[in-house]
């Protein structure tokens, strides 16, 4: 047997343990789903779990990462995790009066960008969910009287309809932009300061009644969760907030105390009515609660914007730029309008304004392929105007109440390389990075093209041009991601499909208007890496500008091979040929060599790669390499030096007979650490299988059950009880090896298994209840699953509860009713039980008839599945014939308690049936402080370079537990390699060497990202590191 023995005679180098690698806190799910229906999704909500989730929410001035995570609904049904924060919204005083009412913000688990908002009021919540399902709301003035069920429905489904008009826009634009707009970097990047506004808002009383509870306080509490969603998306993408003003109180309007009546006036039409009350919104104000916007001096200003909220009107109007508004009650017009006080025009390629996008932002929503965010020109005249006033006059509202220094890194980014030039109708990939990069930041690419006349993105419009073929954008922004510093045009997925246009619903007229266009002719193209970093506080954005050109001589590119299905054999002869196009023209686009790139899964990762800087001249014969048998391979031709590409239209099989086989180095490891510790370790993983084989694999932590009950011996566990109503010869739950009848006929299982049977049974089958006794669950990943049978005919219905003070109260963990039941086959349930580790819980499962004839349910192989989080391996890869790959085990011994714990790592074959394991045997101490390090190590590692980013200079980590041969080689971001620092054999020990940014010739290598590998024995690993200059 191989196995390893690491002790603390050598003290190893520790680390604080990862979160993000070892899990977050416990993701609390409030909220069961009940019915969908064309209005939104209805959820029933456990309140007081959630006000108990956000008790213990940081403030997000604390600017610690929170541990409160709730998992938020959406209209859709689908839901969103978020960490939420305190945060607060109102004036002190006000804030003082009205100590009820608290507001918090969400910020995406999974991403970043998204956000939520929750206002509560005692039983009053008021919520919003930005995710990549949409724009969700929610609201219940009395949740406690309604029996805690909520309607979470969409206001862009019910206002379609509504527009906006922005007032006295200033700017009729031309494709030149105007000062500080659309320039390579932002004069003014968002993050440096935190900039608040003073913010008054009047309700009519018809908004109180209709949005509110008709109160001072409910209409209060109202705009309260207004404007935290609103502060959500400003504080992201500008960092600026509003902040109530502290008599906003009084301009709650009620029946009582109506609004005054220049707000019911009729000037003729909808948007002159609208434009009528804008007017005396100013006024009303500084009559109400005193000077401000932007005619009021600094010392006697009490408010810097204002906005009424009024119904009976089709949408918003706003000063552009301006100090007021007025609107809809309609949280998506509110946030529009106020981005026009603050100087953008709207940004969509058919109107006046600034024509940089076919839609998809804030102040362009009609394609939405994003949730509510801001494009870049919008924020960058808001900053313009908050620093400079801009090209709008000199009112000095403009600079906000208060500017608090945020002492925000303003993250620097990083791109290939302008000038080039690519051809028409071709794909092609924009991808760079940050400096630095971190997990909160996200990342998307955005045109940063305009027009000097209005065109459209519908193919089918005959007021407009449909496009430009020289000018303005061909593409709106897509959702920010920590991924989307790479972009590929058109969309992966559409490419895939045989398409080279992508196509989206416009909101407002219904139209299936073009979402993403290649260029196709002669042109300058323009185009923005932004990144976000996030921050609920105070966060920053910032923006870079790639320019390229098109040559409309060359072009389309194209792969004309394989575009039927085609089958390949591993060592068989294939020819891919494609379309050069004149490409290869030296006084063009100038691309003389291309690569060579297969998806073995028909997905985005073209990450095989058959050949590297062939010539471009159309045709390349190869060899198929052993690879791993595939019914969806496609094929990509890559300009070398270029971003341009194509892939073929058939999927490919390959065909592969040959084995692979696992083969581990190591079938135990015994470890031990102090407590408060983590290591990473590594084992080889070897194909010794048939030769030209390859070895897909995938790795993760196996999972121990505390309990596997399959009811093989006929009898119920020790510990496990029933009860029933039912009075025959099988009353509720029995154990059985056929519990067939009639009218309820179940699949054979694989024994005994246990059920119930009102059919049989004919009597009162309501509370047939399976108990396990108590359990006293680990700090550990669980899952509860069972294999079930259930028809659920006759009104039949089953539930999994769960319970933590002994029954006295209970949670549903499921529930299946007529539309979950099934007629041929069992099914397997797994239930995340996450939430509840550590706690002693009691588990049962409930049969019901609801009084009744009904028919039954069975379950069998009921287990609770135990994963330590004190391991984590989840690689994945391939390994050819008799070649070694390593994979990185982590243990994380932070917290524990001394003493001997167990676990294994699994390693399944992605094509094969075949698994190996090896167990994990860590032994936990004391941890003791003072120990010197030992001048061996216990294990391999490679550190992370310092500086990083460098210039010119750094210095790279490494750590050898043994002599070995050490090959270090440093990479470009195109696998090019650089310079070979290390390539010797090398004793034991603790080691480090420089690279003064030199290649092998001793040449200085440019600015921009590099990868360096070590090779030491068995032990590969990779870092990144970031040059600048």
């Amino acid at each position: 047997m191989n196995f390893r023995t690491f002790s603390t005679n050598a003290l190893i180098c520790t680390i604080l343990v990862s979160s993000r690698l070892f899990g977050e806190s416990f993701n609390h799910d409030v909220w069961s789903l009940k019915e969908i229906d064309d209005k939104g999704a209805k959820y029933s909500l456990e309140f007081e779990n959630l006000i108990e989730v956000l008790q213990f929410a940081p403030h997000t001035s604390e600017r610690i990462s929170s541990k409160s995570i709730l998992s938020m609904p959406s209209f859709l049904g689908e839901k969103t995790n978020f960490k939420f924060y305190e945060n607060s919204v109102m004036h002190p005083n006000l804030a003082k009066r009205y100590q009820n009412i608290s507001s918090f913000i969400g910020v995406g688990i999974d991403n970043p960008t998204h956000r939520a908002t929750i206002v509560l009021n005692e039983d009053i919540i008021i919520g919003s969910i930005e995710s990549e399902n949409g724009t969700s709301h929610f609201k219940s003035f009395d949740i406690n009287s309604e029996n805690n069920e909520l309607l979470v429905y969409s206001e862009t489904n019910d206002h379609q309809g509504i527009v906006c008009k922005p007032f006295n826009n200033h700017l009729d634009q031309s494709r030149d932009f105007p000062e500080c707009i659309g320039s390579d970097d932002p004069c003014y990047p968002a993050g440096v300061e935190l900039v608040t506004y003073r913010f008054a808002a009047m309700i009519t009383e018809s908004v109180n009644n209709s949005e509110a509870d008709g109160t001072v306080e409910g209409g209060l509490t109202w705009l309260v969760g207004s404007v935290a969603y609103v502060n959500a998306m400003y504080i992201r993408d500008v960092t600026f907030q509003l902040e109530i003003i502290e008599n906003n109180d009084e301009l709650i309007f009620t029946d009582n105390n109506p609004a005054p009546d220049v707000f019911n006036q009729d000037c003729g039409g909808p948007w002159e009515t609208l434009g009528c009350e804008l007017s005396v919104v100013d006024s009303v104000l500084d009559a109400r609660i005193g000077t401000g916007g932007w005619d009021a001096e600094d010392e006697v200003r009490v408010w810097d914007y204002g906005a009424l909220f009024d119904n009976g009107h089709p949408g918003g109007l706003a000063y552009c730029p301006g100090p007021t508004s007025a609107q809809v009650p309609d949280m998506w017009v509110f946030s529009h309008e106020v981005m026009h006080n603050f100087g953008s025009p709207h940004n969509y390629c058919g109107e006046g304004g600034i024509r940089t996008s076919i839609g998809g932002t804030i102040m362009s929503h009609r394609v939405n392929e994003t949730y509510n965010m801001f494009s870049t020109h919008s924020t960058e005249y808001a900053l313009n105007y908050q620093e400079t006033v801009g090209p709008y006059g000199n009112w000095w509202y403009h600079n906000g109440y208060s500017e608090e220094l945020t002492n925000n890194m303003i993250p620097q980014l990083l791109l290939p390389e302008s000038g080039f030039t690519i051809p028409i109708e071709t794909p092609y990939i924009l991808e760079g990075s940050s400096e630095p990069m971190d997990d909160n930041y996200t990342y998307n690419w955005e045109s940063n093209d305009s027009a000097d006349e209005p065109y459209s993105s519908d193919p089918n419009s005959t007021d407009l041009p449909f496009l430009l073929p020289d000018q303005g954008s061909l593409s709106t922004p897509v959702t920010p991601h920590s991924t989307g510093y790479k972009r590929v045009f058109p969309d992966m997925d559409v490419l895939l499909d045989n398409e080279y246009e992508k196509y989206g619903i416009d909101v407002y007229t219904g139209v299936n208007q073009i979402v993403e266009k290649l260029p196709y002719a002669t042109r300058e193209m323009n185009m923005r890496l932004v990144v976000r970093t996030n921050d609920p506080y105070a966060g920053t954005l910032n923006h870079k500008n790639l320019r390229f050109f098109v040559d409309g001589s060359a072009g389309p590119f194209r792969v004309t091979s394989q575009s039927d299905s085609t089958v390949w054999d591993v060592g068989s002869e294939e020819t891919i040929t494609w379309d050069v196009a004149n490409t290869d023209d030296p006084n063009g686009v100038n691309c003389q060599a291309v690569d060579v790139l297969l998806s073995l899964n028909g997905d985005e990762n073209f990450d095989f790669i058959i050949a590297e800087s062939v010539p471009n001249n159309g045709s390349y014969t190869f060899i198929i390499p052993p690879t791993i048998p595939t019914d969806s391979t496609r094929v990509m031709i890559r300009a070398s030096d270029n971003i341009f590409f194509d892939i073929n239209n058939g999927k490919i099989t390959i065909q592969n007979a040959n084995l692979p086989s696992i083969s581990l180095t190591d079938e135990l490891i015994e470890l031990t650490l102090p407590n408060d510790s983590l290591s990473t370790i590594s084992i080889g993983i070897t194909n010794d299988g048939e030769e030209s084989s390859v070895l897909s694999y995938q790795s993760y932590p196996g999972t121990d059950f505390q309990f596997d009950v399959g009811f093989d011996n006929g009898n119920l566990p020790d510990g496990w009880s029933t009860i029933t109503n039912a009075d025959c010869d099988n009353p509720g739950w029995f154990i059985s090896e056929d519990a067939s009848s009639s009218y309820f006929t179940i699949p054979p299982g694989d024994g005994y298994y246990i059920a119930t049977n009102d059919d049989a049974c004919n009597s009162d089958g309501s509370n047939d209840m399976l108990f396990t006794g108590p359990i006293q669950l680990p700090d550990a990943e669980i899952s509860l699953s069972f294999l079930r049978y259930f028809s659920a005919g006759f009104s039949q219905s089953l539930h999994v509860l769960i319970s933590t003070d002994n029954w006295e109260t209970s949670m549903e963990l499921l529930a299946l009713g007529y539309w979950e039941g099934n007629d041929e086959e069992w099914l397997q349930e797994t239930i995340n039980l996450n939430g509840y580790a550590g706690e002693v819980v009691d588990i049962a499962f409930h049969s019901n008839d609801n009084g009744n004839w009904a028919s039954g349910a069975a379950l069998d192989d009921i287990r609770l599945g135990i994963i330590p989080t004190w391991v984590n391996s989840d690689g994945h890869g391939y390994v050819n014939y008799m070649e070694t790959t390593q994979l990185e085990i982590s243990l994380n011994a932070n917290g524990l308690e001394p003493g001997l714990y167990e676990s294994k790592v699994v390693v399944e074959s992605m094509t094969t049936d075949e698994k190996d394991t090896v167990d994990l045997q860590l032994t936990v101490e004391t941890a003791i402080v003072g120990l010197d390090q030992s001048t061996i190590p216990l294990v391999f590692s490679l550190g992370q370079n310092y500086p990083n980013p460098f210039n010119p200079i750094t210095q790279i980590r490494y750590d050898l537990p043994e002599d070995v041969m050490v090959n270090i080689t440093i990479y470009d971001i195109m696998g090019r390699t650089i310079r070979t620092l290390v390539k010797s054999k090398q004793t034991a020990g603790y080691r480090s060497i420089q690279w003064n940014a030199t290649n092998n010739k001793g040449k200085s290598v440019s600015a921009g990202m590099y990868f360096y590998t070590i090779h030491a024995g068995d032990f590969r690993q990779t870092k990144k590191m970031v040059l600048l200059k």
